[in-house]
């Protein structure tokens, strides 16, 4: 006779993120107008950072992002997705860097800010915070079975053209 046992996990320590987005705009482009729309974004990065759960950048004050890349999951921060480098210089953090940093917290997690220079902060819900850093992982340590494949047979690919063309 099987003899199942039942495994019950534990819900991460990371709050849900939740999707959210702010519209500024003014009617003109004169200089007194500019005033204004600098106040407007002001206010609503005011009004975002004040929310419990969710990411946002140390650096632009965005909110960070979950993205699929290469079958993981990594956060980065929207301006950066949205505008390039020069909207935002942060780094992107692994998915689950992030969810061992927050295992390591043994409070409930109010708000994450990820700073510059692989660290982040955790803001739990007695608005205690504390600072984390983490190392990125190896580019080499990055790369699934199928990616590693794929990159040899382009390569031998590459070698059998060059040697056919001498």
């Amino acid at each position: 006779m099987r003899k199942v046992e039942q495994v019950h996990f534990q819900n991460s320590a990371l709050p849900k993120p939740k999707n959210v987005a702010a519209y500024a705009r003014v009617s003109c482009g004169k200089d007194e107008m500019l005033h204004s729309l600098a106040a407007q974004v002001e206010y609503y990065k005011s009004l975002i950072t004040s929310h419990n759960g969710w990411q946002f950048c140390g650096v632009c004050g965005c909110r960070y992002m979950r993205k699929k890349n290469h079958g993981n999951y990594i956060w980065r921060c929207n301006a950066y997705n949205l505008d390039g480098l020069e909207a935002c210089t942060s780094k992107q953090i692994p998915d689950s860097i992030l969810h061992r940093l927050a295992d390591e917290c043994d409070k409930p997690i109010k708000k994450i800010f990820i700073m510059p220079e692989n660290s982040v902060k955790f803001i739990f819900a007695d608005n205690t915070e504390t600072t984390l850093k983490w190392t990125n992982p190896s580019h080499r340590d990055s790369w699934t079975p199928e990616m590693r494949e794929a990159a040899r047979k382009k390569a031998l690919e590459r070698r059998r053209v060059q040697c056919q063309e001498q």
